[in-house]
């Protein structure tokens, strides 16, 4: 294999080149042996440093702050050789977001979502989320056709989501058939809202009158989280017998059985992020399941606007709190985030407390912005007693898992602490990562400080700026 990759050019070292093939014609094989694998080790250093950016890029999203994971991917993707359509996802998914007072650059995003597409022709979540974006924008004709790309990688919204445009359209028979195809195809895949709109069209006689199927459409929105459906349920019931009632819940029952393991499902829509679908799988995976992950899940759902639900944050702090007691670190983080906006019914000093515990929780785990969050609460004594020491020590924990707020947070906290040189180290490693207020800081800070120290320091700032970037 090293060997082929020398014979494509992917080394630029014509001397290393040269000296391969006069061993070669010499015969000399075991110098050759030996002059290939350095080739072999050149090449694969890059490559692992790339992966190791593409895992920052990655675990950021995760864990990290929005301007961390736009400074990795952005690097992970600035590099071709190792190409990743899971990097290309997430700085998409990144771009779409207001960062730092910066709008959304959603032309560079849609760029993104493609060479994600092209990457990896089957990520249907990629082309999903593409659509919603162009969708947004009004392009309509353009978010159509990705949307079809997408029923055809069979993701449950983003088949309702081609329906519900088709319907908008022409109104002749022939679409009336593809829209109701497309919505039965999206409902038997679990997506809550194409069933609620079979529900309609059975009650309402397109395409024909059919009051069982009215109900078992019905049904079946009820258990995948429709609360629209759940509230008009008896009215479906009213029209049929009691028998034909029972009839067609035992036949939902057969139904969802049929799908075979509900927590592989729920994973698995997750990821495509086919919220609205996985959200019926995961609450019954969650019933014979005591899977951390799928908990953490099921709070993530209630967080977000599944089958056009309000988030539901009361049920999501339930789902957190039950997947943190078994251990998992990153609910721990999203609970103690709920606790440290204050919750109804608690003081704020309660609520302080155990956000507190919840971020030292998942601090143990090197969770960027828990780090982050534990040094803010010893710095200003919410939920725990004052330290300064305490404080430093946690910032630069966060700092060095590439947070810029820890490091300007740190910068201050030296400087108060009459550490100038660590204080203008920090303060411009987080100026180079983007940190608004950082600059003004820094400016201040460095007036005490000699040209010469200014310069030693922004040799070392220099040169841990590029390891971040290549570890």
């Amino acid at each position: 294999m090293c060997y082929h990759y020398f014979q494509f050019n992917f080394v630029k070292n014509k001397k290393m080149n040269k000296q391969i093939i006069r061993d070669f014609s010499y015969g000399h094989m075991y110098t050759c042996i030996i002059r290939i694998l350095t080739v072999c080790i050149l090449l694969v250093l890059p490559i692992n440093s790339k992966a190791g950016i593409q895992n920052k890029c990655i675990d950021n999203s995760k864990t990290g702050s929005d301007l961390s994971v736009l400074r990795y991917c952005r690097a992970a993707t600035e590099n071709t050789a190792f190409q990743n359509s899971d990097v290309y996802f997430t700085y998409a998914e990144i771009l779409k977001k207001s960062i730092n007072r910066m709008p959304p650059n959603q032309e560079l995003a849609k760029k993104f979502y493609i060479m994600a597409e092209l990457h990896n022709p089957d990520n249907s979540g990629a082309f999903f989320n593409h659509g919603i974006l162009l969708l947004r924008q009004h392009r309509y004709e353009e978010a159509l056709n990705i949307f079809q790309h997408a029923a055809q990688l069979n993701h449950p919204d983003g088949t309702y989501q081609l329906a519900m445009m088709i319907s908008k359209g022409s109104e002749t028979q022939k679409k009336s058939k593809e829209v109701f195809d497309l919505l039965l195809k999206a409902a038997m895949q679990g997506e809550p809202r194409a069933q609620v709109a079979l529900r309609d069209y059975y009650s309402s006689g397109t395409p024909e009158l059919n009051l069982k199927e009215s109900y078992f459409w019905a049904l079946a929105a009820s258990t995948n989280g429709d609360y629209l459906a759940k509230s008009n349920i008896e009215s479906n019931a009213r029209r049929l017998s009691q028998q034909e009632q029972i009839n067609q819940q035992n036949r939902l029952k057969e139904w969802l059985d049929s799908f075979g393991n509900n927590e592989e499902e729920c994973v698995r829509l997750y990821r495509i992020k086919s919220m609205n679908a996985a959200f019926g799988f995961c609450i019954r995976a969650a019933r014979s399941s005591s899977s951390p992950f799928i908990h953490e899940i099921i709070g993530d759902l209630y967080m977000s606007e599944t089958a056009g639900n309000s988030p539901d944050t009361a049920q999501a702090s339930r789902w957190y709190e039950i997947s943190a007691s078994e251990g998992n670190t990153a609910a721990a983080y999203k609970i103690g985030t709920i606790y440290d906006q204050q919750v109804r019914g608690l003081s704020a000093s309660e609520s302080q407390k155990r956000a507190f515990e919840y971020f030292s929780m998942s601090a143990k785990n090197d969770h960027q912005n828990a780090t982050l969050k534990l040094g803010i609460a010893y710095e200003l004594g919410r939920g725990t007693l004052k330290s300064r020491k305490e404080a430093i020590n946690w910032f630069k924990k966060s700092a060095l898992l590439g947070n810029e707020e820890a490091a300007y947070r740190l910068g201050c906290a030296l400087n108060t602490a009459g550490e100038y040189e660590e204080s203008v180290f920090w303060l411009s490693v987080a100026d180079i990562w983007g940190y608004r207020t950082a600059s003004a800081a820094l400016k201040s800070v460095q007036r005490k400080l000699s040209s010469s120290k200014l310069n030693e320091i922004k040799d070392n700032v220099d040169k841990f700026i590029s390891r971040d970037l290549s570890d």
